[in-house]
């Protein structure tokens, strides 16, 4: 049985993310902003009818994975460049701090729960289950 695609943005900044979809879209490379070249990429998630999108610049900030069945169809890399030590190392540096502040979080989510309190729900982005982060 075929799976929907996933959508899968590498942020060196904010940690993977995984977006299920019944259908995208690639656009063809073409120049945006300052950009000599970026690539959109549109999608619709199951259940919705307005769609969304993503443009991907030559930034090395991120890059986008479309997944099926287990196996990457498309690559952003191949149209849009990302140097990938630089990415690497940003996404060390990023991985570092946030996994520091989340410590933090749970410390204090743990202290609260204690005390029969509120506890921190939300924190931008999320390298704790990132499979790069061993790449």
């Amino acid at each position: 049985m075929k799976s929907n695609p996933v959508i899968v943005t590498h942020s060196c900044v904010f940690g993977t993310s995984r977006t299920e979809v019944r259908k995208f879209d690639i656009g063809k490379p073409r120049s945006y902003a300052q950009y000599r070249v970026s690539v959109d990429i549109s999608f619709v998630e199951p259940g919705k009818r307005r769609g969304k999108h993503q443009t991907v610049v030559p930034d090395n900030i991120k890059f986008i994975t479309v997944e099926q069945n287990g196996a990457v169809v498309y690559d952003s890399r191949t149209d849009v460049p990302c140097d990938m030590v630089e990415w690497r190392k940003r996404y060390a540096k990023e991985r570092a701090e946030w996994l520091e502040h989340q410590a933090e979080i749970d410390r204090e989510n743990a202290e609260r729960a204690r005390r029969g309190e509120l506890v921190h729900t939300e924190q931008m982005g999320d390298f704790r289950f990132d499979e790069l982060a061993n790449q």
